[in-house]
């Protein structure tokens, strides 16, 4: 039975993570950050199950550029724009930034900044965006990881734990008189006719021996 039931969960957890739609990353950046960062990054993207936009390896020979990347910013569910003191002054990042602020306006993708120098100037349009700093081009896979985790909607929050025993077992009630009379028949129907009422997951004699009685 154990095995049944493991192999049922591993096959809709399997079915869950199949049926998730790939999510496609379009990276904004200049041309000479291609080596010293942006390839080795979109590479580890595509490995991690995201499939990113890389102008290398999606232009071929006699496309428009022009069509090519508005089409992709279009279809995108994350515009990443690679922020070095170069690719701020780059005219055609500026245009595919703003192209992604209008698509982020209508609410169609999520704009990441990431800084890969810790001098670079911020443009004023994406200063308010959370960012992932990854400055230390060297040694950046924890904020790589918290990208990812994002970028999957995996959140960092530890898990919800159960009320502490001391705030379940003393529930304060701003009762009318009426509404203590109905608890009380409930409580008295419970005890004398074996009936079982359940409140919010305590029985109504346990309910009853917590409630602190405020009249108005």
């Amino acid at each position: 039975m154990y095995w049944v039931i493991k192999c049922i969960i591993k096959n809709k957890e399997e079915l869950f993570i199949s049926e998730q739609k790939t999510p496609i990353v379009f990276i904004s950046h200049a041309t000479e950050d291609k080596e010293r960062f942006v390839e080795e990054f979109a590479k580890k993207l595509r490995k991690d199950g995201i499939d990113a936009w890389y102008d290398n390896w999606e232009m071929n020979a006699g496309d428009s550029l022009t069509e090519k990347v508005f089409e992709a910013i279009g279809n995108c569910d994350f515009f990443i724009v690679i922020l070095s003191p170069i690719s701020i002054k780059k005219p055609w990042v500026k245009e595919e930034l703003n192209a992604a602020l209008m698509q982020k306006i209508k609410g169609k993708l999520k704009l990441i900044p990431i800084p890969i120098d810790s001098d670079v100037g911020i443009p004023i349009s994406i200063d308010h965006l959370y960012r992932f700093n990854m400055s230390n081009t060297k040694d950046y896979e924890e904020q790589y990881q918290n990208l990812v985790m994002d970028i999957f909607g995996i959140t960092k929050k530890p898990p919800l734990g159960e009320r502490p025993s001391y705030i379940t077992d003393r529930i304060h009630l701003d009762l009318e008189d009426v509404d203590f009379l109905i608890f009380e028949t409930l409580g008295n129907m419970t005890k004398n006719e074996g009936l079982n009422f359940e409140i919010i997951g305590m029985n109504l004699n346990e309910l009853l021996k917590n409630i602190h009685y405020l009249k108005k």
